[in-house]
């Protein structure tokens, strides 16, 4: 089973060989007590492992890698239709819900209160 990746910069394109980096751990020493209490700060960085027509192993972030063919077939050939879900509508609780013109005329007006504006 051969995986065929593309450099997305050169267009070069390699056989993938594996995954690597993310597993590993740098340990960062306390100023105060050394490495007795080091903490461990993972790797993040990932790359993939691939080789040329050579047969040279050479890695690459795997941000800048894409894949073209599995088994001599596209991605998109092996893979199902991606269909997106239908839109659910949002549900507002009652409290956020528009009022109806006659409930906003119940309401009052506002400017009424006047009697409010010496507090301030």
């Amino acid at each position: 089973m051969a995986i065929i990746v593309q450099h997305l910069t050169t267009g070069n394109e390699y056989i993938f060989l594996g995954v690597s980096g993310g597993e590993s751990k740098n340990i960062l020493p306390t100023k105060m007590l050394g490495d007795f209490f080091a903490t461990e700060a993972p790797d993040k960085s990932r790359s993939l492992t691939v080789c040329d027509d050579q047969g040279r192993i050479l890695w690459f972030p795997v941000t800048e890698m894409i894949v073209v063919e599995v088994d001599g077939q596209k991605p998109e050939e092996l893979l199902p239709e991606i269909i997106a879900p239908e839109p659910v509508p949002l549900q507002l609780d009652k409290e956020n819900q528009p009022q109806s013109p006659e409930n906003q005329e119940n309401q009052g007006n506002i400017d009424e209160f006047a009697e409010d504006d010496d507090w301030i």
